[in-house]
Formats: C-alpha cells, structure tokens, sequence
C-alpha cells in the first residue's frame, strides 16, 4: 500500500516557499520604479530632430496606486551608457511634470547622437531608480550643413561611391520634391511610403534622415533613387 500524505506535504511546502519567494520580491520592487516609455519630441528614439531644444517626455511606474511625482532629474550625455551627463545634469527639479520638458543643456550639434535617462522622486519624497538609456539624434540645423545639392531630371538616379575601412556610423538625408524611394546596394532603406510628407513646395521642404550604417559596406557601394511626381506636378 502506498500513502500519498508525504507526496502532499512536499507540494504545500513547495507552494509555501514559492510564495515566500514572490512575497520578498514584491517587498524588493516596493516605492517608486524606473521611468517607462521616454520620448523625445513626442518619438522614441528619434532620428533628426531639428529642434534644438527638444521636450522630452516618460512614464510613471510605482508600486502603489494613486502616486504622483514631486520630482526629477534628467541626465544628458554624448556617451551610450549616459553615466557622464556631460551635456545636462538637470540636478533635483521639483516639479510633477513629466511631459513638454525642455532641454536645457549645452547647445546641440547638427547630425549628432545623444543619449538620456531620467528618475523621479514619489509624493513622499522616496527616490527611485534611472530608467534605461534612450537616444535621440539631431537633424541639419543650418543650411550649410547640407553638403548636396538639388539633383534629378529622370526618374530614376544612381551612383556609385568607395568606402575605405570600417563602417561605424552613417546617416542619410534626402529631402524630395515629390514621392521617392532610396535605395543602397540593392536594399530599400527605411520602411516609410510616399515620403516625404505634403507641404507648399514653394514655402517648404521636407527632408528625412535614416539610419543606414547597416547598408553601407567597406569598398565599392551604390545608391539609387526611384522619383515619383507626388503634389509637386
């Protein structure tokens, strides 16, 4: 005969350690936590921001219902792990808002990459932890930054172009009088259509900046534009 008491006592004791252990987890994640979904200019992680005093924007999480923030602190660096703020260190702000706050920093360069945290401060002063790292990247603040010029009689262009050594970082900037597609070494570069947005063509023009480090090979390469009429016609 075989008895299922032993059996029933290893499962509650299993169940009891199980919820201990979830019990002093939940103790450990007590007050307020790290800042969620940051935004710069209303976009994560955004290329070309052409503004150079972006807003910057984040979410709050906690473990009790009904908190609020009394405070914040915002770091800015040039670095990836953003431990050196050595653009902004916003210091203790004390103040419940979380969204539309303004860069306040060094001034920002043209086609620069950035990197920024933040953390809050609870209504009952407790101090949480750093969110992780998000980026943004400036766009051309200037007109002479842009290095081309205006190109295009056919509808389709190409060229070809050298690049010696590694590849460690590269942007694309194209601005259209009407719809296009940019393409580099056979690959679509981007997953947007009917770029760029409609404006007054006569007042202004739109341009785009993508990524494109990925693309870009060592030695030969080639880019290729597919031009459509769009509003301009």
């Amino acid at each position: 005969m075989f008895s299922i008491v032993p059996s029933k006592a290893v499962i509650l004791i299993s169940i009891f350690i199980f919820c201990l252990t979830l019990a002093k987890i939940s103790r450990a994640a007590d007050g307020p936590q790290a800042p969620v979904g940051l935004r710069c200019e209303y976009l994560a992680d955004p290329l070309g921001i052409d503004v150079k005093q972006p807003r910057f924007f984040w979410v709050l999480e906690h473990s009790e219902r009904g908190q609020k923030q009394s405070a914040y602190q915002i770091l800015v660096s040039t670095q990836p792990a953003c431990d050196k703020p050595d653009l902004w260190d916003s210091g203790k702000v004390n103040s419940s808002e979380s969204t539309q706050i303004v860069y306040q920093g060094k001034p920002l360069g043209s086609g620069r990459s950035y990197f920024w945290r933040v953390r809050y401060w609870d209504q009952a002063g407790k101090e949480g932890p750093y969110s992780e790292v998000a980026s943004f990247e400036t766009g051309l603040f200037f007109r002479e930054d842009w290095k081309g010029s205006w190109i295009g009689v056919a509808n389709q262009l190409r060229k070809e172009f050298p690049v010696n050594g590694r590849v460690v970082r590269a942007r694309a900037y194209i601005c259209g009088m009407g719809y296009y597609e940019l393409r580099l070494n056979g690959r679509k570069v981007g997953s947007n259509v009917l770029d760029p947005a409609w404006t007054t063509h006569d007042k202004r023009v739109l341009y785009v900046a993508y990524d494109v480090t990925n693309l870009v090979q060592p030695g030969a390469n080639a880019v290729a534009v597919i031009l459509g009429k769009g509003w301009y016609k």
